[in-house]
Formats: C-alpha cells, structure tokens, sequence
C-alpha cells in the first residue's frame, strides 16, 4: 500500500533513512559517517504529506519517496525525485519501482511537465534502478 506520509511515520523513516544509507552507501560514502548514522539523527523533524509517500508491506512501512519542485535549474516546470529508499530486506521485490510510479503520478497532478533525479556516480544499484524505471 502507498499512502501520504504522516508525522506519526518520523522514527520509521528514520529507520528507514539510516538502514538504506548504511547498505546502499557502503563502500561510496566513508564508513566514519556512515557510522555516525542513527535512527534517531536520520528522523525527519516535520513530514509534508504533500511530497512524501510511504510504502507498507503487512502494516509496517518499509518505503518512502520524496519529491517535489524541482533544486536545480530555472524551469518551474521540472520536478525532482529527491530520495527514493527501501529498507535492504524488501530490495528487489518491486516497492521501490511502485514508489517510483507513484511519486511521477503525483508530479504530474502537481503540473510538472517533467521531472529528474540524482544518482551518485559509484551508486551501480541506484543507477541500475533508475534504467529500469
């Protein structure tokens, strides 16, 4: 189930931020820093349901995107798929194509005519994903 974020999700999302981070960056980002992620300084302090989506797979939410107008560039026609992260255990399996999917639907009712995302250089799965979609 995709839904809007709410301010109840902020310590799942925070979990959420830190394990991803912690696996997906491994190796791309110092290991220094990387530990120094906690679930806790990972929490977003306010949720804006309008640009942040949740996955949940049997009631635990295990996903979540966020977007919006676009950082870069002068077009206020361009959106930006700014984070897109899934707890590790439930990689592969399809939630992070649906929050994808679902976050371009919204750019779109948002009156975006297009929309972009960043990728690290060294991040192969994260720019593996991003060709699939």
């Amino acid at each position: 189930m995709i839904r809007p974020a709410t301010e109840q999700d902020c310590r799942a999302l925070g979990a959420i931020y830190c394990l991803s981070w912690k696996e997906a960056y491994k190796n791309i980002i110092s290991d220094e820093y990387l530990d120094s992620l906690t679930i806790e300084n990972c929490a977003p302090g306010k949720i804006n349901s309008i640009d942040n989506l949740v996955a949940e797979d049997n009631g635990n939410i295990i996903g979540v995107v966020n977007f919006g107008k676009g950082r870069d560039g002068n077009s206020i026609h361009e959106g930006e798929l700014r984070a897109i992260y899934v707890l590790p255990d439930f990689w592969m399996k399809g939630f992070g194509k649906i929050l994808f999917s679902s976050a371009a639907k919204k750019l779109e009712e948002l009156g975006f005519v297009k929309f972009y995302l960043w990728v690290l250089k060294d991040n192969y799965r994260a720019r593996r994903f991003r060709t699939a979609t």
